[in-house]
């Protein structure tokens, strides 16, 4: 059963490739470390203001780094950005124009040494428009060009977007396309759904729990199925990999 949710999970890989799912090579992929920038998600109603975390983890050890921060200007407004950074060397320098998209948010240390505490790195704060619903992403990208060791090489990292759901919380609801219940949105996901989907097919029970189930159908149509895990690995390939914002809206068409 596992070899064949390889091959599977391999072809469907090979389609997001060949239509264009993603947007970077594999040398470019290959490139990143497993440094990681991410934005959290989260939820808020219209009329609320609401933070939005960005955290780094395996830093690799930097003196200086630059991240672009995009997001929808219709539905937020950028109110506040703080920084959170343990990083008592780097001085802290965000975009005065708080409407600017995107919005820029520096870290520069003396040069001497590298800084390399993890964690919670800065804080958005933003208020959500009267009238707007659905989703609203929040893109991180990182300025490869601003972004260095103290001895200049480059410090790669892997970008992790953010969203902000607009509207009540259901009461544990599970985050859409996280079967494993990490916190984001991978690979993983796709096997662990594609896994499901084939012992289903073989008449027995899916192995995931009711929770991981309802995450796992990311179509919303009740059922399990191989679509289900092509739509998480093309939401991954999109949000992470090619660091282009892409809600679940613009994938399940």
């Amino acid at each position: 059963m596992k070899k064949y949710v390889s091959i599977l999970l391999a072809g469907m890989l090979t389609a997001c490739v060949c239509t264009g799912a993603f947007s970077v090579s594999a040398a470019d992929s290959a490139a990143n470390s497993t440094a990681t920038i991410s934005a959290a998600e989260v939820w808020a109603k219209p009329n609320e203001t609401v933070t939005v975390d960005i955290t780094v983890e395996h830093n690799p050890g930097i003196a200086a780094l630059s991240v672009r921060i995009d997001y929808d200007a219709e539905k937020l407004t950028l109110l506040d950005a703080k920084n959170k950074a343990d990083w008592k060397s780097a001085e802290f320098i965000a975009g005065g124009d708080k409407t600017a998209v995107p919005y820029l948010l520096n870290w520069d240390s003396d040069g001497t040494a590298d800084f390399r505490q993890d964690g919670v790195i800065a804080q958005l704060q933003f208020a959500v428009s009267a009238d707007a619903s659905g989703d609203a992403m929040i893109g991180v990208t990182f300025d490869q060009g601003s972004t260095f060791r103290a001895d200049f090489s480059d410090a790669a990292f892997e970008t992790q977007n953010g969203i902000i759901h607009i509207g009540e919380k259901p009461a544990d609801e599970p985050l859409r396309g996280d079967v494993d219940s990490s916190g984001s949105v991978d690979v993983t996901d796709a096997q662990l759904a594609l896994s499901a989907y084939a012992e289903l097919m073989a008449s027995n029970p899916s192995g995931l729990s009711e929770t991981a189930f309802r995450a796992a159908d990311v179509d919303r149509d009740g059922e399990l199925s191989a679509s289900d895990a092509q739509y998480i690995l093309q939401y991954y390939a999109q949000n992470t990999v090619a660091m282009t914002p892409t809600d679940w809206e613009e994938i399940i068409l």
